[in-house]
């Protein structure tokens, strides 16, 4: 039953919340320079979905075999730029996240431990704290 569960539950997060995290990152970028409606959440779901769910699961697959070290902040771009341009082709899409965090790596680690008090918020509120004043903050 654990197997089956571990299945579904990587599928679901392949095939929905990849997607919904690109388009939650093309939302946040677009409303913070005009007015967006929230159907942008959905934008990966019709532009390019397949190659969307490709360059994730690799940015997913690399993060996690590469945990202990720095590269998490080195793809961490990629949703940004697949928001921007879902076409992108995937080694395209590594190197520029990688163009982008160069120099930059520090300051994000320094910047991810700045939300601790947040996310122990966030916890204590059951995550409404996080859906309605971290999450929009922390994306941008």
């Amino acid at each position: 039953i654990a197997l089956v569960v571990l299945i579904v539950s990587i599928a679901v997060s392949v095939f929905v919340f990849n997607p919904i995290e690109v388009g939650a990152k093309r939302f946040f970028s677009r409303s913070y320079e005009a007015k967006c409606d929230m159907r942008e959440i959905t934008y990966a779901f019709k532009s390019n979905y397949l190659n969307v769910i490709k360059i994730m699961f690799f940015k997913n697959l690399f993060t996690f075999l590469w945990t202990l070290l720095i590269k998490r902040y080195e793809y961490s771009m990629i949703p940004y730029i697949l928001s921007e341009n879902p076409e992108i082709d995937m080694q395209k899409a590594f190197e520029e996240s990688k163009r982008l965090t160069d120099g930059q790596k520090w300051q994000m680690f320094v910047l991810d431990l700045s939300f601790i008090g947040w996310g122990i918020l966030g916890t204590l509120t059951f995550g409404l704290l996080g859906i309605f004043f971290v999450s929009p903050y922390s994306y941008l």
